[in-house]
């Protein structure tokens, strides 16, 4: 999936943010390409009238912020970023998601755990079943994540709420909790700084196998320029390789056609 972002204006001159709301929901209207029927353009007209009074009571920068953060969870698509956030944000996904879960029957199992980040190392593995975040059962924690224009919850929606729930926010210290062999554990995921919140040292890492085949692992580094000419460098150690593998696991932010086409 394409990484749909827009960016609003901030700071109106008469101290109002509706203009900026307006602003960032047209440029949605004009420019998402995920509408459908699952995210029908109707119902991002009832957006519309849901937050555009709630839009003329704000009165700073970081209270547009914070109203846009929920505006974009009706779409549900953790691609769709505003290009800034606060530290009291909650992180996006799948960028700042160390871990997956799904929606099963009335569970949440975990079905993927990002190796070497945080949930790894406090032990979360695949499998478990999911029931409480920070002290709160799953079902009552995923509400304010879930579009309010719809009273009808699909399972995409519950996807994108348990996962934004998971990954928390930048400024707290997670705590979930889980059923491990039929018995209720927690565990402290953030007792060192977060790894999604950190940037890679590298944007590549370049290896020939077995004397043969080329490796090359990108980082989440594919909005970062430097990327370009880093895959130049590391296909010009490969030169003589008879095959060549690229690895993709840790990209999960996605790119733009200014990164992508060099190396392709």
């Amino acid at each position: 999936m394409l990484a749909a972002t827009a960016k609003a204006q901030t700071g109106a001159s008469d101290g109002s943010y509706a203009e900026d709301f307006d602003f960032y929901w047209q440029t949605i209207d004009d420019n998402f390409a995920y509408f459908d029927a699952e995210r029908p353009r109707a119902r991002w007209r009832v957006v519309r009238a849901l937050y555009a009074p709630l839009a003329a009571k704000v009165t700073s920068k970081n209270g547009l912020i914070t109203l846009l953060e929920n505006v974009n969870n009706e779409l549900y698509n953790g691609h769709l970023t505003l290009n800034v956030n606060l530290k009291s944000s909650n992180r996006i996904i799948p960028t700042g998601a160390d871990l997956w879960a799904e929606p099963q029957g009335g569970e949440f199992v975990i079905r993927h755990v990002r190796a070497g980040y945080n949930a790894d190392r406090a032990g979360i593995r695949p499998g478990m079943i999911v029931v409480a975040v920070d002290g709160r059962r799953c079902e009552a924690a995923i509400r304010s994540f879930l579009p309010r224009s719809t009273a009808h919850y699909t399972r995409a929606m519950r996807e994108y709420a348990i996962n934004m729930l998971l990954a928390g926010r930048h400024d707290e210290r997670r705590r979930i909790t889980v059923v491990v062999h039929g018995v209720e554990r927690e565990f402290a995921l953030d007792v060192v700084p977060d790894r999604v919140d950190i940037a890679d040292q590298s944007t590549v890492d370049v290896a020939l196998l077995g004397g043969a085949i080329g490796y090359v692992k990108i980082h989440n580094s594919l909005g970062n320029t430097a990327l370009i000419a880093a895959f130049d460098r590391a296909i010009e150690r490969l030169r003589d390789a008879r095959g060549l593998i690229i690895d993709l696991t840790d990209t999960p932010s996605g790119g733009n056609t200014l990164l992508a086409m060099p190396p392709m």
